[in-house]
């Protein structure tokens, strides 16, 4: 059996429609990040806002705050509104948190310089920075309208648990 990820134009909202163990496994993700939070630098977080390494210091410490409370808030509401189930319509301000919290949860798979490649393999958080990316994609192509085919494969079962994700902090 094929795990997918699909979202699509509903009126002025997002319907996403996952597999069952995908549902799963992005909520055990999304919990997970809500909770790694606190050990995150903010440098991880949020990449350099200007080319001048002095200024994004600067930036990041005057907002850093304020955007890591609004990256829990936005997990902490897409929880909150999610039913637990597979198929969700996300209403316009949803659409956002979710768009947040799916491109931010891959930086506890990410190196510090985002703009360096880093080899991720072919393990489980491969495999959590692939869906969380195609999850992202389809999302945001929904929002503007644009229906994108499902994301889909084997996000192997070892994978797919109801424990949380390891974490790279």
């Amino acid at each position: 059996m094929y795990d997918s990820v699909q979202a699509g134009p509903a009126g002025d909202s997002v319907r996403l429609v996952m597999s069952e163990p995908a549902a799963r496994r992005f909520r055990v993700l999304i919990m997970g990040f809500l909770a790694s939070l606190d050990s995150v630098k903010d440098r991880r977080l949020f990449p350099d806002a200007f080319a001048d390494k002095g200024n994004s210091s600067g930036f990041r410490a005057a907002h850093g705050a304020g955007m890591r409370e609004e990256l829990a808030g936005a997990a902490r509401r897409v929880l909150a509104a999610w039913p637990d189930a597979p198929d969700v319509t996300l209403p316009p301000e949803l659409v956002r948190d979710w768009l947040i919290v799916l491109s931010h949860a891959q930086t506890k798979y990410l190196g510090r310089r985002r703009h360096k490649r880093r080899r991720l393999g072919t393990g489980a958080e491969y495999a959590d920075v692939l869906w969380l990316r195609a999850a992202h994609d389809r999302v945001a192509a929904a929002a503007l309208g644009v229906r994108r085919p499902p994301f889909s494969g084997h996000w192997a079962e070892a994978f797919v648990s109801t424990t949380a994700a390891p974490s790279r902090t």
